[in-house]
C-alpha cells in the first residue's frame, strides 16, 4: 500500500497545506486499501495481528444456552455458566435419601478434560457436584437429604478451564 503523505502547511495557519478535498481525498484512498487487505483474514491471520499469545489475546467469546465461553489465541479455553437443574432425592441408601440430576453440557467443547469446578445450590438438601469430566460436560451431579423428596429445582453455577486448541 502506498502511503501517501498528508501536507499540513505551514503553522500556525496551516498555509500552503493540502486543501480539505484534497485530505480526504488521501483518507479515502488509504482506508480503502486498508479494508480490501483485512476483509478475508483467516481467524489464524487476524489473531496475528491483534495480539501474540503471551499478550493474552482473546481469540473469540461466545454465549449459548449451556452458558459463555472465552478462548485466547494460547489456546486456553475458559467456560461458565448458571443451569437450572430439577432433581428427585427417592433412592434409599440406609438413612438417607439420593437422586442423580442431568448432566451439564459445557458452552464450548474442550481439546481434552478440562479442570472444573461446580456449586449448586438448594434449600434443605446437600449437592455433591460434578462426578467426573469430559470434553463436553460435567458428570452427574448428585442431591442428598435427611428424607424422600420429590423433584427439586435447584441452580448449579460451573467454570471450566481448559485446551481448545
Amino acid at each position: 500500500m502506498a502511503r501517501q503523505e498528508i501536507n499540513l502547511g505551514t503553522a500556525p495557519t496551516g498555509a500552503g497545506g493540502d486543501t480539505t478535498r484534497s485530505t480526504g481525498a488521501k483518507i479515502n484512498v488509504m482506508t480503502t486499501e486498508l479494508y480490501a487487505r483485512t476483509d478475508n483474514l483467516t481467524p489464524t491471520a487476524y489473531a496475528a495481528l491483534v495480539g501474540s499469545a503471551s499478550g493474552g489475546a482473546v481469540f473469540e467469546t461466545g454465549t449459548n444456552a449451556n452458558g459463555r465461553y472465552i478462548r485466547y489465541a494460547d489456546g486456553t479455553q475458559i467456560c461458565f455458566g448458571v443451569v437450572a437443574r430439577s432433581c428427585a432425592a427417592t433412592n434409599a441408601l440406609g438413612s438417607l435419601f439420593y437422586g442423580y440430576a442431568n448432566s451439564i453440557t459445557f458452552s464450548a467443547g474442550f481439546l481434552e478434560a478440562p479442570a472444573f469446578v461446580c456449586q449448586s445450590f438448594s434449600s434443605g438438601v446437600i449437592t455433591w457436584d460434578g462426578s467426573g469430566g469430559s470434553t463436553a460436560g460435567i458428570g452427574v451431579p448428585l442431591i442428598l437429604s435427611t428424607s424422600s423428596l420429590a423433584a427439586r429445582s435447584y441452580t448449579c453455577n460451573y467454570m471450566a478451564i481448559g485446551k481448545w486448541k
